[in-house]
């Protein structure tokens, strides 16, 4: 067995050492090297929460991605699972890309169970705890561009997607606005943007686009 420390509390996670490794390089690397904590078969994870690597270690056990709850807000309007991110960030650190594509659906499929998309501020908590080249971020880019060129101009969306919020998130992320030019102006001329949701999901999946997905879609 190792040991765990997640998180400011150091909550304990007492994992199987050879499942670990097995299903997870990055550990097998930890505790199998030398470094300290292959001697002494402790690994500490101050940054991360306890959520995510409670969701991770149970990914590592079953083989299968525990379903993320949605929770609606005080206006009763359904709203983004607080833990995706997390858990997210930290399936890119451990370079999960099964992992990170797993999550990618579920998010996905929640917005359609749901009909919600992410509004500005979630769009600006996206960009600042993804890195730049993850295929979450690709799904913004299309949120985008579906919202200001594709979905219906209702009084709703535009209290949704107000222009001096997005105005502010391109301002504060450039990247973001280069994304979304460059969306904008490889889309060919006279056809009208996708709603990202019908779009294949191995669109905004970590994996090549001609390798073979490892999801059932």
């Amino acid at each position: 067995m190792v040991d765990l420390h997640v998180g400011p509390t150091k909550k304990l996670f007492r994992v199987h050492k050879t499942l670990l490794c097995k299903k997870i390089p990055y550990f097998k690397k930890m505790f199998n090297g030398k470094f300290k904590e292959s001697s002494e078969g402790v690994g500490t994870f101050p940054e991360d929460t306890e959520e995510s690597f409670d969701i991770l270690i149970k990914w590592v056990y079953l083989g299968t991605l525990r379903s993320l709850t949605f929770s609606k807000n005080s206006r009763g309007n359904w709203m983004e699972n607080p833990n995706l991110l997390s858990i997210y960030a930290l399936a890119d650190k451990l370079c999960l890309p099964e992992l990170m594509d797993n999550l990618t659906n579920s998010y996905i499929e929640g917005s359609i169970k749901h009909n919600f998309f992410p509004n500005c501020s979630y769009i600006d908590i996206i960009w600042a705890k993804t890195r730049d080249g993850v295929s979450l971020r690709k799904y913004v880019v299309h949120a985008c561009h579906w919202f200001t060129s594709g979905q219906a101009r209702t009084e709703d969306n535009l209290k949704l997607w107000p222009t001096s919020s997005l105005r502010e998130l391109f301002v504060k992320h450039p990247s973001l606005l280069t994304a979304y030019l460059d969306l904008v102006r490889n889309t060919p001329i006279g056809q009208a943007p996708k709603d990202p949701r019908t779009m294949p999901r191995c669109v905004f999946h970590e994996h090549g686009e001609n390798e073979e997905c490892s999801l059932k879609t």
